[in-house]
């Protein structure tokens, strides 16, 4: 039997203490030198996310462009572009879903639908001003509130027992501060309904 017995100093052999100074010093310069590196890295993310935001802009502002100049052109039936309007108006863009409702509603003056859904949207706008929607316009509320009046108006003259016609005014009116028109346009929302 041996009387020898298990140290782990035996087996470790102890470092000049200089070198443990040069070590210490090495990972240390090592580690700010990481930071660094992340930290610049992190700024120049910073600036290309931001630069890709601007991109983007451009990118759909030229769709947009696009968009409207193929929507010039195009000889679709209207219900289908009424269709794509409401399409877009579900999934909140605004924008799109405006450009196919006015199209129709100007090629086609006497379509209600067209002049309503047309009316909603610029509605949706005057709430939304501070929207994330890439696509949404940026129109002051009160241009928007007048829009909505004008194409509410214009779709009660096409077709006046509409009840939501009148129901939409009612709101667009109150929001004008117009409580007269407001309660003449909700007693009549009333009569239609029942």
């Amino acid at each position: 039997m041996s009387t020898y017995s298990f140290k782990p100093s035996n087996f470790i052999k102890k470092q000049p203490s200089y070198k443990l100074n040069i070590r210490f010093i090495l990972y240390t310069f090592l580690i700010v030198a990481a930071t660094i590196t992340i930290f610049i890295w992190q700024k120049k993310l910073i600036k290309i996310k931001s630069d890709s935001k601007n991109e983007l802009a451009q990118i759909n502002e030229i769709a947009l462009q696009n968009l409207k100049n193929g929507l010039e052109k195009t000889d679709k039936n209207y219900a289908e572009l009424m269709l794509l309007g409401k399409k877009y108006l579900d999934k909140n863009e605004l924008s799109l879903a405006l450009l196919y409702f006015e199209k129709v509603s100007k090629d086609e003056p006497d379509y209600r639908d067209a002049a309503f859904y047309t009316g909603y949207v610029y509605l949706k706008l005057s709430e939304n001003n501070n929207s994330k929607n890439t696509f949404v316009l940026q129109l002051s509320s009160d241009v928007s509130l007048q829009n909505s009046l004008d194409n509410f108006l214009k779709a009660k003259s096409i077709d006046s027992l509409y009840a939501p016609t009148y129901e939409f005014l009612a709101y667009v009116y109150k929001q004008l501060g117009d409580d007269k028109n407001a309660e003449v346009c909700y007693n009549r929302f009333k009569e239609l309904s029942t």
